[in-house]
């Protein structure tokens, strides 16, 4: 599994480019003030659109309903609580720096 870095340090919007699966993709990571969440886009190599506005919930695949599309990374993405309180599972604007983790997990990886 990989972890794909959230950091509200850096600024409430920011990207990077990361490769999963042996292919270049590029992450877009905003904070929605309205919603009060983090809000994820996918992006080829040269930041044409994926997939935009996936809204970053704990303890759900966050790929798994868009499978249907041919070029989104082939594992799945997921947002795992470390503290693991499933009554309180808003993540903050700074959840991602004390408490919640952004993993990659490769085809077949949790099986």
């Amino acid at each position: 599994m990989t972890q794909l870095p959230v950091s509200s340090t850096v600024s409430s919007k920011f990207g990077y480019f990361k490769t999963l699966t042996r292919v270049i993709y590029y992450f877009d990571f905003y904070w929605n003030t309205r919603d009060a969440s983090w809000i994820l886009g996918i992006y080829d190599a040269q930041k044409n659109p994926i997939l935009c506005g996936i809204k970053l919930v704990p303890s759900y695949f966050l790929l798994e309903q868009y499978r249907y599309l041919s070029n989104i990374p082939p594992g799945d993405l997921f947002v795992t609580d470390t503290k693991f309180d499933l009554a309180d599972s808003e993540i903050a604007y700074d959840g991602f720096e004390s408490r919640f983790v952004l993993m990659y997990a490769e085809p077949g990886e949790l099986q």
